[in-house]
């Protein structure tokens, strides 16, 4: 069956085209949402692609909580979606966003760690500052210290820094193993 994935942005896609790709499914269309809301457009596709009889999956950030996100997300969608129809980064149990799940699956961890250490540098200059850092500001180091900010290196490279067969990921893959 046809799968319609719906995801938060950009590097969601990137990563879930690559992970899909790695566990040999290629019955979906990652669409991007830009923002961790289903509003009157989203659920417009959400319906139409209902109505073609297509399956349909959310995966987004859980953010500060996965009970309220999950809530909030069912009552956007107007019961369009149910909790077995939607996965929440990372691992659909804590608190997070799809980049607390790439440095727990970091072949290059200690990259990951050094970034901690320049946003604790900051907070000591001026805490201010070190809240204008944002975990997406790490995952772009990430790949820039290990020389992939170009797109399509970058995405032949994402099984040889992470660890697609990590036990972090084994919701994710049983999520996507139900569904696609």
């Amino acid at each position: 069956m046809y799968v319609k994935i719906f995801v938060e942005g950009k590097q969601d896609r990137e990563f879930l085209e690559v992970y899909l790709k790695y566990l040999g499914y290629s019955n979906a269309e990652i669409l991007v949402c830009n923002g961790n809301v289903i509003n009157i457009n989203i659920r417009s596709s959400i319906q139409e692609a209902r109505d073609r009889g297509q399956k349909i999956l959310v995966i987004f950030d859980s953010d500060d909580s996965c009970e309220n996100t999950m809530e909030r997300l069912i009552r956007e969608s107007e019961e369009l979606l149910s909790k077995s129809e939607i996965f929440l980064f990372p691992n659909n149990s804590q608190k997070g966003e799809l980049e607390t799940l790439l440095f727990a699956i970091a072949k290059e961890p200690q990259v990951c760690q050094c970034f901690e250490g320049y946003k604790t540098c900051i907070s000591l200059y001026n805490p201010d500052y070190a809240k204008n850092i944002h975990k997406k500001s790490a995952r772009y180091a990430y790949f820039e210290a290990l020389g992939l900010l170009d797109e399509k290196k970058r995405k032949e490279a994402y099984s040889k820094v992470f660890d697609f067969d990590s036990l972090y990921l084994e919701t994710l893959k049983g999520f996507l193993q139900k569904h696609c």
